[in-house]
This record gives structure tokens, sequence and C-alpha cells, in this order.
């Protein structure tokens, strides 16, 4: 599965052990510089299946 947000960078994703959702580090894109993703995120989680 490709994770993509149309206004976020995704900076890491993981799965949960029930299987049922995923959760991911995100940066909003308006932040300008992708590097900065890395100091300047958030966590995010998606239901899949």
């Amino acid at each position: 599965m490709v994770l993509a947000l149309k206004d976020q960078w995704i900076r890491d994703s993981w799965y949960v052990h029930d299987g049922k959702r995923r959760h991911f580090l995100k940066a909003g894109k308006s932040i300008g510089d992708p590097e900065l993703r890395h100091m300047n995120h958030e966590t995010g989680a998606i239901a899949y299946g």
C-alpha cells in the first residue's frame, strides 16, 4: 500500500498490530522545505482493509 496525501509529506509509517490501522508521521507542505518535515511533524492514522 502506498500512502500519499495531497497537502502533507509523510515522514514514516507503520502498521498497528491489530491489522486495522496504519499510523504515520506527517508534516504540512506549507512549511516549504521538505527537509523541515523531520522537525515539524505530527501523527496521523488511517483505517484500511
